[in-house]
């Protein structure tokens, strides 16, 4: 398929999008070259109009307060913001280099420190990951994430997993073609509103005492989970 490759050996082919012979103007990365790493800082950080090649890891005490703040970004990679006392992601496109791992990953690290807020606005991510728990965007640990107007799809699991106590708002999200045939999990409380799920047999996957609030929600697919899903 074009903008393709596969691996044998130690030798990498590639389809390139427009089918164009491998020329100078191709990078290859690998998950463990980071364009920004920190670790335990309490800095504020602001990037904008940037392409990374290669992931965001910014990884803070949860006793801290730093903050992760992206506008008009691209990644080659994976953002995991961990530790965070807030992240807002906007006009964000994540695109995977790596078979394994998630595509946006939020969790507190530590203890004694506040919850992380996590908004996302207008963020597309996919995910083409052969793990069965890699999913596009994921918050964990009582995070408090909003989504709007974003598009996830080719998860390797779930689309959008939130596991864990999260508090979780979706609104006008589109959720496509997951390998887990699932695209969003729940695992603390969630609503959607104005959300799309499509080309997966389940579209809602509720945990036992977790609920799912849904309104105006479009779907090919049917719930599933021990957990409650009502309209609001």
């Amino acid at each position: 398929n074009p903008n393709s490759w596969c691996q044998s050996g130690s030798t990498i082919y590639v389809r390139t999008f427009d089918s164009r012979v491998p020329d100078a103007y191709l990078y290859y990365t690998v998950s463990s070259d980071n364009s920004l790493i920190s670790i335990d800082t309490n800095r504020t950080i602001y990037l904008e109009n940037i392409t990374f090649a290669g992931g965001i890891y910014w990884y803070a005490s949860a006793t801290l307060s730093a903050k992760l703040y992206c506008k008009n970004v691209t990644v080659w990679g994976a953002v995991f913001a961990n530790g965070q006392a807030e992240v807002i992601m906007q006009d964000v496109n994540v695109y995977p280099i790596s078979p394994s791992g998630d595509s946006l990953n939020y969790s507190p690290v530590g203890t004694g420190g506040s919850i992380t807020n996590v908004a996302e606005i207008n963020v597309k991510a996919s995910n083409l990951s052969t793990g069965s728990t890699d999913q596009c965007s994921t918050a964990h640990l009582g995070v408090s994430i909003v989504r709007v107007n974003c598009e996830y799809g080719d998860a390797g699991g779930q689309n959008v997993a939130d596991v864990s106590g999260c508090l979780s708002w979706n609104l006008g999200v589109k959720c496509s073609k997951s390998k887990s045939e699932i695209s969003f999990y729940n695992g603390g409380t969630m609503w959607l509103e104005g959300c799309v799920s499509s080309g997966n047999n389940t579209d809602i996957s509720t945990e036992s005492s977790s609920t799912t609030y849904v309104k105006d929600l479009t779907t090919d697919g049917t719930h599933a989970g021990a957990g409650t899903v009502t309209p609001y």
